[in-house]
């Protein structure tokens, strides 16, 4: 029998020894400008519910925390408002 870790779910189609299968504890960390240029810019999605999506993304798990990371902005001389917004 192979030990399995904490938090370790079995290989696709492979058989868990567990009688039932444990939530995961899933935290989810988010790169908030990739994610803004790659995927929401230039779509009418600019708002997004970023719970929701982890619990579309991760059905069987559970989410113990959404963290949402973006650089720090500095104000440009050519755009001083720039940092405020």
């Amino acid at each position: 029998m192979a030990i399995r870790r904490y938090g370790a779910r079995p290989p696709f189609g492979a058989v868990s020894v567990f009688a039932a299968e444990a939530e995961l504890r899933t935290r989810l960390y988010i790169d908030g400008f990739n994610l803004y240029y790659r995927a929401l810019k230039d779509s009418p999605f600019r708002w997004l519910d970023l719970c929701r999506l982890a619990d579309a993304l991760f059905p069987r798990d559970a989410i113990s925390r959404v963290n949402y990371f973006i650089a720090r902005v500095d104000a440009r001389p050519s755009n001083p408002g720039q940092a405020m917004r």
